[in-house]
């Protein structure tokens, strides 16, 4: 029914609809995530492509880098839900849009929760000096599956 072509996009063996003619990209963008309709269920383009490639299915697939439509096979990993909410862009929900960041009284706190366990890291004169600290606990914490670690790497290479 799919395929997985070199830049590892998942594309119909056949035509199965005038919308969906063969060699093309199957699926919708659904905001965040590709989504392909298969049998009227719907199924996460990249854990199709896990399946597919790694010839398994963990029950949460990890984009490593952040970003949900990079579905290259060496940008998915299997992890668990609480390593997949540690592996996410930001925390909007924050007056600063910053994950760990937020604003008191005039000067920027510094607090993470990891593993259920609240860490107070000190209150800063600036958003990007709270948001260094929070970083470095971060990737302290959570290891490889950190968001940060992983846009220092990408900000390196």
């Amino acid at each position: 029914m799919f395929y997985i072509d070199d830049s590892y996009e998942l594309r119909r063996k056949i035509t199965v609809a005038p919308n969906a003619l063969k060699d093309s990209i199957a699926g919708n963008i659904d905001g965040v995530y590709r989504r392909v309709k298969m049998d009227k269920k719907s199924y996460l383009v990249h854990r199709i492509i896990f399946l597919m490639l790694k010839g398994e299915l963990p029950n949460v697939v990890d984009h490593i880098n952040g970003y949900t439509l990079d579905n290259h096979i060496d940008n998915l990993r299997a992890a668990t839900k609480r390593q997949n909410r540690w592996n996410c862009l930001g925390n909007f929900g924050t007056q600063t849009g910053i994950k760990g960041v937020y604003l008191d009284r005039g000067r920027y706190k510094a607090l993470i929760n990891v593993n259920g366990v609240r860490h107070y890291l000190g209150m800063y004169n600036t958003p990007n000096e709270a948001e260094k600290v929070v970083n470095e606990w971060y990737i302290k914490l959570q290891q490889e599956y950190s968001m940060q670690k992983c846009r220092n790497n990408v900000k390196k290479g």
